[in-house]
């Protein structure tokens, strides 16, 4: 109040009331306190919003051997001080020297802080290792699915291409078979309309005949035992798992509760 005629050219209300604004709780100061403090301390004022270049300077025609004041803008509404912990300049510019400070307090300040960034940065190496332990688990069941899936792929198209050289080798023209071959080529049609072959039951192992008569189709047993041989609970899994389509009519249901049992 006591430097009015200078202070007042920068306000744009009354000096008096705008003092007594300013003296209530939670007023706080702007640009023309910050003016005032760099003019008290005799020391320029940077004022940063999160970058490292100021984006407003005050009194930056000072020329001191002291550093700046620095201040950082937060939301349009805060500011916080900062503070170079190395080089302390509280009270510079007032000539108080018991405003400086002590050291101590500022070095285990910077200790803390040095612990703190370590911690942090100790946790995070233990993250990225977590989640590399979890990649390499996905990466290897991927592997194993690829694999399974590739397995599948190649028998049945080897099943396709046994189907396709028995059909061309059935088709050729033999005037004894064309005669005497009428009922078997209709047995050979129906079972080319459910894409399995009947072999013998001396070429059936066990495992086979059980999964057969449990509702699954031909087919599907010898996808199975190519895959898992004669693991019996690992090819009811896989066949189940695979949703046992193309079995016999009511398959699905006695297939269950074959599984089941």
């Amino acid at each position: 109040e006591r430097e009015r005629d200078h202070f007042s050219q920068f306000m744009t209300e009354g000096f008096t009331p705008y003092c007594k604004r300013k003296r209530k709780d939670k007023v706080y100061g702007n640009n023309i306190e910050i003016q005032a403090f760099a003019e008290m301390y005799n020391r320029p004022i940077h004022i940063y919003s999160y970058s490292t270049e100021p984006i407003n300077i005050f009194q930056g025609s000072y020329n001191t051997d002291v550093p700046p004041v620095r201040l950082s803008y937060h939301h349009g509404n805060h500011y916080n001080s900062v503070v170079d912990p190395r080089r302390l300049t509280v009270g510079a510019g007032l000539g108080f020297s018991s405003l400086r400070g002590t050291n101590s307090v500022d070095r285990d300040q910077v200790k803390a802080a040095i612990k703190a960034q370590q911690d942090q940065q100790i946790e995070n190496a233990l993250l990225a290792e977590g989640r590399l332990y979890s990649d390499l688990e996905l990466t290897e069941k991927e592997i194993e699915r690829m694999v399974m899936e590739a397995s599948r792929a190649e028998y049945l198209n080897q099943q396709q291409v046994n189907f396709r050289e028995s059909s061309r080798s059935g088709a050729e023209p033999s005037s004894s078979a064309a005669i005497s071959g009428s009922s078997g080529s209709a047995a050979a049609a129906d079972r080319g309309t459910e894409n399995c072959f009947v072999l013998p039951d001396t070429v059936l192992t066990r495992s086979m005949q059980l999964l057969l008569a449990m509702g699954f189709s031909y087919m599907q047993v010898m996808e199975a035992y190519s895959i898992f041989g004669e693991d019996m609970d690992s090819m009811i899994c896989y066949l189940v798992e695979m949703g046992g389509t193309g079995a016999s009519p009511g398959g699905s249901n006695r297939r269950k509760g074959k599984a089941a049992e």
